[in-house]
């Protein structure tokens, strides 16, 4: 190895996948402490995210009648070849922790190639981050005592939102999950690092509801964001910066301050972030904030006539919109944009491959209860780089819900 340069094998290696990554760990000393430096770590995670090389991963239910749900994943770059994921095409079934329990398992967001599982049964929940790619997994700990009255759960929603984003300051992973009590909205805190949970209070917002998971948000700029409404009761942006642990309001569009209630969903546009706005039943305009946080950098960019949600006329009969009224465009999300000019949307349930070009569509997946974005990595759960050598094969549940700093991997 002596006679190749140190740059050139650094190359070379940050190009592999992770199950090769690791292999290469084995062939020498040197090899062994590069891989498993955190600076290698960023550097692989940073070419894979420029290369584009995400996942899908889907929740899907086994069938319609049953309440098992599995977890599935498909590359973008096989989807966007076939776009025929329904047929199986390319789609791998995930060997998650617990699996062969008899646990419910919930996907609840994903960043940075680890991805947050909730895992329950009829009295037991666990709370779980997992890289696939390496196969290690942690059990966080509980939440402190949740401080609000019990009588405000009769009165209105009970249910959470989960989304993980990495501080950059700290160079630590943070899971926020936004607890929504009652009349009360919780903002509560897991930092890797520590695995430890901290509430920072309460916030004036309201988040919509949906029925099983709730959408984790988007992610850009190191800030979280969602579609809420504010104490005036208007539709808006809010943003969470993960490092400075603060929210914001983003200003919108002046010609959307009127409109507010047409909101249907925040994504990512053309590397943007960008709002589709519901103009007219199934028509839509997509608003970008071209420079982000500079209010009059919102640009109109195009309108597109989204038929799906027309033609699914038995969500538009049965499920009431997470407002309180029947338009179902806020079930609406963007998962993905792809260079061929199709665009990949969630939509009450179903995965839709939409063309843009064409204005046609292909329904490719039914029965998900949620969806994210996922790429391979090597970040550790139990340092600022990879643990290697685990060779459990799972954990033992009479740790369960006791808040053990447990991390395991498993084959």
């Amino acid at each position: 190895m002596s006679s190749i340069p140190e740059d050139l094998y650094l190359q070379i290696l940050i190009r592999v996948p992770v199950k090769s990554a690791l292999v290469c760990k084995c062939v020498c000393k040197k090899w062994l402490d590069l891989i498993s430096s955190s600076e290698f770590v960023q550097l692989h995670l940073h070419f894979n995210i420029q290369k584009n090389n995400y996942n899908l991963v889907l929740n899907n239910a086994v069938n319609e009648f049953s309440r098992s749900c599995l977890l599935q994943s498909i590359s973008y770059d096989s989807l966007s070849v076939t776009g025929r994921i329904v047929c199986q095409d390319g789609v791998i079934k995930m060997d998650y922790p617990f699996k062969s329990s008899d646990y419910q398992v919930e996907l609840r967001c994903a960043y940075h190639g680890l991805v947050f599982l909730c895992f329950s049964d009829y009295c037991t929940e666990i709370l779980c981050l997992w890289n696939p790619a390496t196969t290690e997994f942690k059990i966080l700990p509980k939440l402190p005592g949740l401080n609000f009255d019990i009588a405000d759960l009769y009165m209105s929603a009970f249910f959470d939102i989960y989304t993980l984003g990495y501080d950059d300051k700290m160079e630590d992973y943070k899971l926020v999950k936004v607890l929504i009590a009652g009349t009360n909205t919780f903002v509560y805190i897991y930092t890797l690092g520590s695995n430890s949970w901290k509430c920072i209070g309460t916030i004036p917002y309201k988040f919509p509801y949906h029925e099983g998971p709730s959408p984790s948000g988007e992610i850009f700029n190191g800030a979280l964001h969602w579609l809420v409404k504010t104490v005036t009761s208007y539709m808006s942006v809010v943003s969470f910066n993960i490092a400075d642990e603060k929210f914001e309001e983003l200003p919108l569009p002046e010609k959307l301050q009127e409109k507010k209630e047409s909101l249907a969903c925040l994504g990512k546009w053309d590397e943007c972030l960008s709002l589709l706005v519901n103009s007219n039943n199934f028509q839509f305009d997509v608003w970008v904030m071209q420079e982000y946080g500079v209010h009059e950098s919102w640009t109109k960019r195009s309108s597109i006539t989204l038929t799906f949600v027309a033609d699914d006329s038995f969500y538009s009969r049965t499920l009431i919109n997470v407002w309180g009224s029947h338009n179902n465009s806020h079930r609406l999300r963007i998962m993905w944009s792809f260079k061929n000019g199709k665009i990949l949307f969630e939509f009450c349930g179903d995965v839709f491959l939409y063309d843009l070009k064409s204005e046609t569509y292909k329904r490719i997946r039914t029965l998900v209860s949620n969806a994210e974005n996922y790429i391979e990595s090597l970040v550790s759960l139990n340092s600022s780089a990879f643990v290697s050598g685990l060779k459990t094969r799972g954990v033992n549940l009479k740790h369960k819900g006791k808040g053990k700093d447990i991390v395991c991997g498993f084959h």
